[in-house]
């Protein structure tokens, strides 16, 4: 009888180390995060809605700041350039990007992108084309200051390109930028509306000098009536080093149910080719209007996709994201970033994100916090050796107001983690509402 007793607490005991050794296998990072510099709008202390930081962009030494809201909507681009090195860097304002022919309405800065010493900058509602259809701006930095050297427009005239929003969505990489049309008609042979609000994709490519002309090389055309197609863009793969080039568009009210989609674009030859369309699963019980494409972001090893009203394990409308990694020749799931206990339902969590494939951030810029309505937060993740993601608590403004939206917009690049509040109000005065302000990190991540 005691043998088999023995035996027995042999068998427990070693059930118990080998699940605990299972455990310890797991190894997950640890992040640090600096304490962040904040950044407002320069010159502007009287003046509200300017909604700066509702787009944020970096590429080497720079980053961009839009600012659709300054001067009735008319918008602007403020500019930044960085002083020392990561991680005891700090950011300079440098110059305000805003042309003479903006107008008021046209949101100059919605949205904005930056290659090597380029500047690309969406002015989605101007009206080149028809009542809002939309126009880019392109600028290069000439040694000195920033020059406007290319207005692109959509392509042809005709009232397909009224009302299509072209700049919307922007993207830059290497020598190619990529313009969205989210609302563009996708038209017949006569001219009428085959398929309204489609979106498009407008792909331009330039010689290897910085200051060539960009070319119309391709146009990439949305699958079904207000898929929203173009919304949100992603390049990657054009540094030494990352792989294949890949271009991601997100699509986030793709039908069924407007639950959304994603397409994954590779370049063969002098053409982007469709790879893989990516959709949400059904991990969590609940709405099936995920709106999942409204936040995306690639790195070498990983794509996230993010559904602003996805189901989670917090509940109904939280947010979602996902994350891929690919296998083989397709892009597989991984394993969801669930919102951290503290994010509320309708956070939004997921709608803005960015990763460098071990560390991530995501936007819940819809949180409440405190008891405030919409006052924002995020929360950073880092991959473990098991290809999951371990998440922080929701990281808030120490004074959070009602609608400041902090997490609207989420920028991760080369070590610095950017979080944005447009409509936090940082001027002297009450009336200066919706000004908005930038907070960027430095972080740094342990090895697995």
């Amino acid at each position: 009888m005691k043998k088999v007793w023995r035996f027995w607490m042999v068998l427990v005991w070693l059930g118990l180390c080998l699940n605990a050794a299972g455990e310890d296998s797991v190894r997950c990072p640890r992040v640090r995060l600096s304490k962040p510099q904040r950044l407002v709008p320069v010159a502007q202390k009287r003046i509200g809605n300017i909604f700066f930081g509702h787009s944020v962009a970096m590429s080497g030494k720079f980053m961009g700041v839009g600012a659709y809201g300054l001067h009735a909507y008319a918008g602007a681009a403020y500019m930044f350039v960085r002083e020392g090195k990561h991680p005891n860097a700090t950011w300079v304002f440098q110059q305000v990007l805003k042309p003479n022919d903006r107008r008021p309405g046209d949101h100059y800065g919605l949205n904005i992108a930056m290659s090597l010493r380029t500047v690309i900058v969406g002015r989605p509602f101007a009206d080149p084309s028809g009542e809002k259809s939309g126009s880019a701006d392109v600028w290069v930095f000439n040694g000195r200051k920033w020059i406007r050297t290319q207005q692109l427009l959509p392509p042809g005239n005709g009232w397909g390109h009224r009302g299509a929003w072209f700049g919307y969505g922007v993207a830059a990489a290497g020598q190619f930028i990529c313009v969205g049309a989210r609302y563009q008609d996708k038209l017949d042979a006569r001219g009428g509306v085959k398929q309204a609000q489609a979106g498009a994709v407008y792909v331009y490519h330039r010689a290897k000098n910085v200051g060539d002309p960009y070319k119309l090389v391709q146009i990439l055309k949305g699958p079904n009536e207000v898929s929203f197609y173009g919304d949100e863009l992603c390049l990657h793969g054009f540094e030494p080093g990352e792989g294949e080039r890949r271009l991601l568009v997100g699509a986030p009210r793709h039908s069924p149910k407007g639950q959304g989609a994603a397409y994954l674009y590779v370049r063969k030859g002098n053409r982007w080719a469709l790879s893989q369309v990516l959709s949400p699963s059904d991990l969590y019980p609940g709405n099936g209007k995920q709106h999942y494409g409204e936040g995306i972001a690639m790195s070498n090893t990983t794509i996230m996709i993010g559904g602003e009203t996805a189901p989670s394990d917090k509940g109904r409308w939280t947010g979602q994201v996902y994350a891929y990694r690919k296998v083989g020749k397709k892009w597989v799931q991984t394993g969801p970033l669930n919102p951290p206990e503290g994010v509320t339902s309708r956070a939004l969590h997921g709608q803005r994100l960015g990763t460098d494939g071990k560390f991530a951030a995501v936007g819940q810029w819809g949180n409440m916090v405190k008891g405030t309505h919409r006052a924002g937060s995020f929360s950073h993740y880092v991959r473990c050796s098991d290809d999951s993601w371990t998440t922080s608590k929701p990281l808030a403004l120490k004074t959070p107001y009602e609608q400041d939206s902090f997490g609207k917009k989420v920028t991760v690049k080369d070590g610095f983690l950017v979080v944005s509040a447009p409509m936090r109000d940082t001027g002297p005065i009450p009336s200066a509402e919706n000004r908005g302000a930038v907070w960027i990190y430095q972080y740094t991540t342990g090895n697995v």
